[in-house]
């Protein structure tokens, strides 16, 4: 683990951990003990979930040494997370953070708001993947960064994510001119920093400065260690939302989105609905269009 992993977990040791379940005989902690503890740390819920996901790491850590049979950690009510409705970055925001983008990397927010490619699917792209004169690419490989070892192409994360998306003539323009100017890697990619991939945590640093420089994002102190900030402010996975819903709210079929995206159709509506329900004025505009505006015209008899 990296010196940047341990931080928080020795934080969270030190601040909500040890404290309170420091002196509890290990054997004798229970599934019920955990979840009181939980309902008590003085956190939001996914600061909660995320301390309880650290001792329920410990704790697996104790059941493999066989110290303890089960872990108490498994199957506890922990707080409820309520993702919060997507808001999607408008046009402008994406414009900003280009232009505050690396630049061999700059082409790539193009890319992903104009496709709604996943982060891995976007840095594993090739160029043998892409079909300039049809102006379409195939997505049926990513780029995967185990915890050891240098990032690698894996396969797609499901059936659903083979699939051919086609570009728009922005898009094929980015591609064209990011190639002609940096050109691929050894390997192919189409995205990379000196021949080298780009993998998950240096996309995520790319990202993050982007969006601070950009002002679209910030950096927010840590709660409980005033003493280090996050990233607060739009990742690759934004600009992948900003796709869907610019496409939905255009009146774009849900299962073609869908496709695009690499989902199945119960996941878009899921995560996608509000923007849809949010096109009200326009179903309406459509239906006096169709209809026409004069309750007149249709309640009059004879």
């Amino acid at each position: 683990m990296a010196d940047g992993d341990l931080q928080p977990v020795q934080r969270e040791l030190r601040l909500h951990i040890v404290p309170t379940l420091g002196g509890w005989p290990l054997a004798s902690l229970r599934r019920e003990h955990v979840e009181a503890w939980v309902a008590d740390l003085p956190l939001a819920p996914s600061s909660s979930a995320l301390v309880a996901q650290t001792l329920g790491s410990m704790l697996a850590s104790a059941v493999e040494d066989e110290r303890i049979v089960r872990n108490p950690v498994t199957g506890a009510r922990l707080p409820a997370i309520e993702a919060p409705p997507v808001v999607p970055l408008t046009v402008e925001q994406i414009r900003r953070l280009a232009a505050a983008a690396a630049e061999h990397i700059r082409a790539a927010v193009v890319v992903v708001a104009g496709t709604g490619l996943r982060q891995g699917e976007l840095f594993g792209l090739t160029v043998d993947r892409i079909d300039f004169l049809r102006r379409e690419l195939r997505v049926d490989q990513q780029l995967w960064t185990p915890k050891r070892g240098p990032a690698v192409l894996a396969p797609v994360k499901s059936t659903n994510s083979y699939r051919t998306v086609g570009l728009s003539q922005v898009v094929t323009e980015a591609l064209a001119a990011h190639l002609a100017a940096a050109g691929p890697s050894e390997g192919g990619l189409v995205f990379h920093t000196s021949g080298r991939p780009i993998s998950r945590s240096s996309a995520w640093k790319l990202a993050s400065k982007a969006g601070v420089a950009s002002g679209v994002g910030r950096m927010v102190p840590v709660e409980g260690d005033t003493d280090r900030a996050r990233y607060e402010g739009p990742t690759w996975h934004d600009l992948r939302h900003h796709h869907a819903s610019m496409l939905l709210s255009r009146g774009v079929s849900p299962a073609l989105v869908a496709e695009r995206l690499g989902h199945d159709i119960k996941t878009l509506m899921r995560t996608y609905a509000h923007v849809i329900r949010s096109d009200e004025d326009r179903v309406r505009a459509i239906v006096d269009e169709s209809l026409g505006a004069s309750v007149e015209d249709w309640l009059r008899t004879g």
